[in-house]
């Protein structure tokens, strides 16, 4: 067996397992048994950080230590680049827990993800009512906002505690995302930041300004939109952390209920 670099095109167990190839931003350390990947750890670089989003091993090669050999992969690429962090976020899960405080992680419970499939969703009476209205013209997708503007959105976000790294053009989908304006000023005053990943639509960041609920409701109904136009049917639509005023102004405004479903857990090795 042999570790390497697998990227776009590889017939791997990384694709079989996730439906598509590495994507955008990402780097996938394959290990390779007569051309077939039977493990992969799949990372991305933000801030000095390694985080690893994906460490899948074939059934069939488990608990022969492959994973542990990946995560040493990982740590060597983090020394290459100058950093002394690897994270990982995980759905709750003991064996998980267990198998990576084995090999050095700090583990601890994180926020509850919520989530709904979006088809439930499409198929409510509010959202029909949304889909037919006219855009909002104080509501615009990242794609079109001005340099100036994305830096006061990073200032939104670093306010309350998200990372300044997810304003960048690896942690958002730009055509999902979308600011909100005041009418009368002109001044951005919040952001909903989301991307695909795997079959799921994330919300990685949403800030409004002064907690002021029709701005709240104006980007959701705008991402709403943009999901049935964007997203598969098939797909859920996940967030972590919500707080409450959140998921009931979500709820109300698609006219479904959005659960708790389980911890997200967090995972951090000092390298």
């Amino acid at each position: 067996m042999e570790i390497t670099t697998i990227g776009n095109g590889n017939a791997s167990y990384f694709e079989y397992y996730t439906g598509g190839p590495v994507g955008k931003g990402q780097t996938a350390l394959g290990i390779i048994e007569e051309d077939y990947a039977v493990g992969a750890a799949v990372y991305s670089a933000h801030d000095g950080v390694i985080f690893i989003e994906h460490l899948l091993i074939d059934e069939d090669y488990r608990r022969r230590g492959l994973g542990a050999v990946l995560v040493d992969a990982a740590v060597e690429c983090a020394e290459n680049i100058g950093s002394d962090r690897i994270m990982t976020f995980y759905e709750e899960d003991d064996g998980v827990t267990q198998f990576l405080r084995k090999i050095g992680f700090v583990c601890m419970p994180g926020d509850r993800m919520h989530g709904v499939p979006v088809k439930e969703i499409f198929a409510s009476e509010n959202f029909k009512k949304i889909k037919d209205q006219k855009p909002d013209p104080d509501v615009v997708p990242l794609s079109k906002v001005k340099k100036a503007d994305l830096q006061k959105i990073r200032e939104l976000l670093m306010a309350v505690d998200f990372a300044e790294e997810l304003v960048d053009d690896e942690a958002y989908e730009p055509e999902l995302s979308y600011a909100v304006f005041e009418n009368e000023t002109g001044a951005v005053c919040g952001a909903l930041l989301a991307r695909h990943m795997d079959d799921d639509v994330n919300v990685t960041a949403l800030v409004v300004s002064e907690e002021r609920h029709m701005l709240l409701r104006k980007l959701l109904s705008a991402f709403a939109v943009a999901l049935f136009h964007q997203t598969k049917k098939e797909s859920r639509l996940c967030f972590v952390g919500a707080n409450e005023k959140l998921t009931e102004t979500l709820s109300k405004l698609v006219g479904v209920p959005i659960p708790a479903e389980k911890t997200v857990w967090r995972a951090l090795l000092q390298v």
